[in-house]
């Protein structure tokens, strides 16, 4: 399609022209920016598939809301263990299509404004091209006989909502957390117990490391995501067994929180309480230690919690403005608290630290003293 042509589908005025001109890098004034926007919108960008290998066109279009059981995960931390562990369905693989493998039939356009925008990411699309995660990840989707679909640096930036996306992008069903009503009792010679569940089913877990007692991460009322995410991911990598959020009043496992754990979210077991005091109340009564955190006038200093022998544990960290609720904290054996460190000569103390930060340091602390 010529330059004239799309001028004149714009069907606007010169403000709007101009807006058609920056397109092809000339400049824009602030004026014409709400113009420009309503310009782009008019334009018909139904780029037809040389082939049919592919099922999606690729029209510059706002985001798809995806149906509410369906959301989009973002990024090589995410989608790795997202398509190895697969544990929720996985409906379209989204990539940059110009990171695509050579041997890899890609749709072609037939808009000079598509081929501009593609000359303008090649450079940095190179830069994904030799990058083997991405590779594992379209051998995954293969595997897995998902659909992938070729597709510009805009629309995958619409996708993730304008947040680092590696050049993949996938449409995946929302998961879906068991809902725990309590842990079950350890049994010392099988390293195993259960997790008993609301509906009392049950979902098996062994210790897998027998040389330490299991520990779990318990959340109360963790609302930013970020958070969520980074202590999953901490727990994760310090060896805890799973983490156990609420239900009410909390973040959910959404994209950011996929995103934030680095993929630990599609990997360790992460279920949901309903009644925070009824979980640790049965799960105490089943032989495990219940160890609540925050600065009380009972509380200990962590490090003095190294001398006792090593128990099945339960660790509920607070909400990130108001700390544990006062009935979960009548509930636990002990109560722990970071000593930090009071300047002489700073005129404003810093109190306290961010949650995920503290769980770090809990969860380090904890597990040594766990070990056998």
């Amino acid at each position: 399609m010529s330059y004239k042509a799309i001028l004149s589908r714009l069907s606007v005025n010169r403000a709007a022209a101009s807006s058609a001109r920056d397109i092809f890098g000339e400049g824009l004034s602030k004026s014409h920016i709400q113009t420009r926007q309503l310009a782009l919108s008019s334009i018909n960008l139904d780029f037809t598939p040389r082939n049919n290998i592919y099922s999606e066109t690729q029209a510059l279009k706002p985001k798809e809301k995806a149906p509410i059981d369906r959301e989009y995960i973002f990024g090589y931390a995410s989608l790795l263990p997202l398509l190895k562990m697969y544990r929720r369905k996985v409906y379209k693989l989204y990539v940059l299509e110009s990171a695509l493998p050579k041997d890899v039939p890609q749709e072609g356009y037939s808009s000079p404004v598509e081929a501009f925008l593609n000359k303008k990411i090649r450079k940095k699309a190179s830069k994904i091209a030799s990058d083997s995660r991405r590779e594992e990840i379209l051998a995954l989707a293969r595997e897995r006989k998902i659909d992938i679909v070729p597709t510009t640096r805009l629309r995958l930036d619409q996708l993730s909502e304008g947040s680092p996306h590696q050049g993949v992008v996938a449409r995946v069903g929302t998961l879906r957390l068991p809902l725990a009503k309590s842990l079950g009792k350890l049994e010392q010679q099988m390293h195993t117990y259960d997790i008993i569940l609301s509906n009392d089913n049950t979902i098996s877990c062994t210790n897998t490391d027998k040389s330490k007692m299991p520990l779990w991460v318990v959340l109360d009322r963790i609302m930013d995501p970020h958070n969520l995410g980074a202590i999953i991911r901490t727990a994760h990598f310090l060896g805890a067994d799973g983490v156990m959020i609420t239900r009410d009043e909390s973040a959910g496992p959404t994209p950011t929180v996929s995103k934030t754990s680095a993929g630990a979210l599609e990997i360790l077991q992460v279920c949901q309480v309903g009644g925070l005091v009824s979980f640790l109340s049965k799960s105490k009564e089943n032989g495990w230690r219940i160890l609540g955190t925050g600065f009380t006038q009972d509380s200990l200093p962590i490090s003095e919690l190294h001398s006792q022998s090593p128990q099945p544990t339960l660790v509920v960290l607070g909400n990130e403005g108001s700390g544990m609720s006062p009935a979960a904290l009548e509930v636990c054996h002990h109560i722990l608290h970071i000593p930090g460190h009071k300047s002489q000569s700073a005129a404003v103390e810093v109190g306290s630290l961010n949650v995920s930060v503290a769980a770090g340091i809990v969860i380090n602390s904890l597990m040594n003293p766990l070990r056998h």
